[in-house]
């Protein structure tokens, strides 16, 4: 599982190689990338990463508005969709 620190987009993370430590290095990295590009939520276009505790993810995760793109838990790895229903596909 990649290493994410609160500041860093998975979105990078994950379509770049990166150190051990996380971070992003496309030369000497020996992690990743883990896909090539990544995709946007399809309910609102964004491929925004919001970092939450919560696994699985709760209605109380969920971006307000609907403009958010992916909810990811950087203790376990979850990806899901940042979406009211959504959070429990």
């Amino acid at each position: 599982m990649p290493l994410v620190n609160d500041t860093q987009n998975i979105a990078d993370i994950l379509t770049n190689k990166t150190r051990i430590d996380g971070t992003i290095d496309n030369i000497n990295g020996v992690y990743g990338p883990y896909v090539d590009v990544f995709p946007a939520n399809s309910f609102s276009n964004s491929v925004s990463f919001k970092l939450i505790t919560s696994d699985p993810a709760t209605t109380s995760d969920v971006t307000a508005g609907g403009t958010g793109g992916w909810l990811y838990n950087k203790t376990t790895g979850g990806i899901w969709l940042d979406r009211d229903p959504g959070y429990d596909w």
